[in-house]
């Protein structure tokens, strides 16, 4: 197994191995190869598949990098390693690719598997490169202060990563899979040791054509998010542009963080085909300031494990009342984070101000958010942990002076 357990993702900047069954416009460099008999299939029972790298988020490292070697490709979801049917994707030489790099819509074309069989395909393994002894490793945490840190990838160079699908190949017809994955949630410290796991957050988009454009302040992290679920997520740029792609067609929540800013919603959000515009250059979401963050922080224990590394992921959700249409209530991640996997430790840094809120409108890009009265401050830490199905929960109030401390312990 490449790791303990592999989650399907709520954020962006992800790993996107975008799959398209022809030609794959946009990226850079692609490398391809391909192999596997076809049995001796007519052409026109055969289709093709490119596949593209993406990612999502942003967080404080410099870089986050991977080097693929392989993509293995199966119609099974139950295929084992040495089951006959794999296709394959080889890169030679393999691509070290910053995943910090690819934001806003930007990916990466590794290459092209052609003549598939037509029929569904339900299972895709990526296979990293090994890191070798000294730095620069094949798949490495460049952190702030610009230290080279090996990211353990444990099986990943045997098995590859693995992840069902739900892909359909025409005979001659154009499908595409996109594989996002979050970089950020990732990656996993490891007690005072200096190691760091990766740990592989990821969402699948069958033939995405559909993202949400804007403008904002310069640097901060925008996501969509569902019923406080964050699906993907990008950091602005340098002129507060944004764009989060893929998303799918739907209602969608666009939240607003950021060091220095109140938590801010644009609520019910509608993607239909193509591009959804909430905002202009001129005219950004623009959240309120918060001048003072205070911190959550605590510890996950998991009595079962015993001395085995945690595998905990937390969340800070914060209620910004209720949807308007349906008077549900309308939540938002704030933050989320994974636990030290040695120490089981934690921490968030929260706003103290209030929330913010407006409700987005067809044709219209000119937003002013309004604070949500009651609510500032306040926060539930959602604490999940592998091999456990129900979460836990409880509140936590940055609102007065002190920082809060919030442990979990499971069972």
């Amino acid at each position: 197994m490449f790791l303990r357990h592999l989650r399907q993702a709520g954020q962006a900047g992800l790993l996107a191995l975008a799959t398209l069954l022809a030609a794959c416009g946009g990226g850079s460099d692609p490398a391809s190869g391909s192999s596997g008999a076809t049995g001796g299939q007519s052409s026109s029972s055969l289709g093709q598949l490119a596949i593209s790298l993406t990612d999502s988020q942003g967080c404080d490292y410099k870089s986050v990098w991977v080097t693929v070697e392989q993509v293995r490709i199966h119609q099974s979801s139950t295929a084992d390693d040495g089951d006959s049917g794999w296709r394959e994707l080889n890169l030679t030489p393999a691509r070290r690719i910053d995943l910090l790099t690819l934001r806003n819509g930007v990916f990466v074309d590794l290459g092209k598997v052609e003549e598939l069989p037509a029929g569904k395909y339900a299972r895709v393994r990526l296979v990293l490169a090994e890191n070798g002894n000294k730095a620069p490793f094949a798949n490495q945490l460049d952190l702030a202060d610009g230290t080279e840190v090996a990211l353990k990838t444990p099986s990943a160079q045997q098995s590859g990563l693995k992840l069902k699908v739900d892909v359909d190949v025409e005979p001659g017809g154009i499908g595409r899979l996109v594989l996002d994955f979050d970089p950020c949630r990732s990656v996993v410290q490891a007690g005072k040791s200096g190691k760091y796991l990766l740990k592989p957050v990821i969402r699948a988009y069958v033939n995405p054509t559909n993202d949400i454009e804007g403008y904002t302040v310069p640097g901060a992290i925008v996501s969509a998010q569902q019923g406080g679920v964050s699906l993907k997520s990008t950091t602005a740029d340098g002129t507060g542009k944004f764009v989060l792609w893929p998303v799918d067609a739907g209602s969608h929540d666009v939240v607003i963080t950021g060091p220095g800013l109140a938590n801010a919603v644009l609520t019910g959000v509608q993607v239909s085909a193509g591009r959804t515009t909430v905002s202009m250059q001129g005219t950004p979401l623009q959240p309120g300031p918060s001048p003072i963050f205070r911190q959550v922080s605590g510890k996950v224990t998991v009595a079962s494990l015993g001395t085995n590394l945690i595998d905990a992921d937390l969340r800070a959700l914060q209620n910004v009342g209720t949807y308007q249409a349906s008077a549900l209530p309308l939540v938002i991640e704030a933050a989320a984070t994974m636990a030290d996997a040695e120490f089981g430790s934690y921490a968030f840094g929260l706003p103290t101000a209030a929330p913010q809120r407006a409700a987005w409108q067809a044709g219209v890009t000119n937003y002013n958010f309004t604070p949500v009265a009651g609510e500032a401050g306040r926060y539930t830490i959602e604490a999940r942990a592998a091999g456990f199905v129900a979460p836990k929960f409880q509140p936590a109030d940055v609102g007065s002076a002190n920082d809060t401390d919030v442990d979990f312990a499971f069972p």
